[in-house]
This record gives structure tokens, C-alpha cells and sequence, in this order.
């Protein structure tokens, strides 16, 4: 039974010289020098975008599969307001656009559709549109609308740009 096992524990054994001399660095205890230099030659990972700061309304689009996901910080500079519906704007630029939800409802009301604005704030999970028109007092049309969103930015801060 050992004279079986035997050719198993020399296999491990070379597998495991291999590995550690990649580790270190020195090829000549590596049997296989093509690993190692796969592994030498690999560069180290950015950090990614959401770490590195809130996202710009440029990041959102160069990276749209990345962070449009709830979760993601946001800083949207001059974004422009489409439309006001209940406690809700819908501001974008170009052909994109986000649903924004104040943290002061009462702020929609000093908002002028076509005001150029500045919104700071989270993106969160959309909700349904019978949850939207019921919580963001919407219009039925607006909350079928917002429920083809993926996400809607939660704004801790909406302030108008001059």
C-alpha cells in the first residue's frame, strides 16, 4: 500500500517546490518557469471607481454596468431638471436621465424645470411603481417610469447652479 501512494506524495511534493518558488522569486527551484513568469508579470488592480470618491455623472456613464448599482455615491454636477412629479425631479443630460428624491420634499417646489442643478447623494434600488406613487405622491404615468429605472439617486443635497 505505501509503494502506491509513494509516486502521489513525489507528484504533491514537486507541485508544492513549484509554488514556493514562484513565491520567492527563484525560478530554478520552479519546474515550470512559464507559471512563474505569468504570475511576475501580472500588475496590481486599481481600486475601484466607487472607493476612490463619489461618482460623477461621467464615471456613471464610462461605467454604467459598475456603478449604477445601489450602494454607489454620487456627486452629479449641473444636471438639468426635467421634470417635477410629486416629491420627485428628473434631471440628466443628453439622452440619460435619474430620478432624484430630495431628503426635503419641499425643496421640488423652488425647482424650475430647465434649472441647472448640483445633486449630492446615494443610489438606492427603485421601487415598484405602485410603492412609488404611493410614498413619492407621483403621478401614475411618472411612477411607471421610475419602475423601468434600475436606480434613483436618494440626494441629501439638491442646490441650484447660477
Amino acid at each position: 500500500m505505501q509503494v502506491r501512494n509513494a509516486p502521489r506524495k513525489t507528484h504533491v511534493r514537486t507541485a508544492l517546490i513549484a509554488l514556493v518558488g514562484c513565491a520567492v522569486g527563484s525560478p530554478a527551484l520552479a519546474q515550470a518557469p512559464s507559471e512563474c513568469s505569468v504570475a511576475a508579470q501580472t500588475e496590481p488592480e486599481e481600486p475601484p471607481l466607487a472607493d476612490s470618491g463619489p461618482a460623477s455623472w461621467t464615471d456613471l456613464r464610462e461605467h454604467r454596468q459598475e456603478l449604477m448599482a445601489p450602494g454607489t455615491n454620487v456627486y452629479l454636477e449641473g444636471m438639468v431638471v426635467r421634470g417635477k412629479s410629486g416629491r420627485t425631479l428628473r434631471v440628466g443630460r443628453g439622452k440619460q436621465e435619474l430620478f432624484v428624491i430630495p431628503v426635503d420634499p419641499t425643496s421640488v417646489d423652488y425647482m424650475a424645470v430647465g434649472a441647472k442643478v448640483d445633486v449630492r447623494g446615494m443610489l438606492v434600488e427603485t421601487p415598484s411603481a405602485g410603492q412609488a406613487k404611493l410614498v413619492y405622491a407621483m403621478s401614475g404615468r411618472e411612477a411607471r417610469r421610475i419602475a423601468r429605472q434600475r436606480v434613483i439617486v436618494d440626494a441629501w443635497s439638491v442646490t441650484t447652479v447660477k
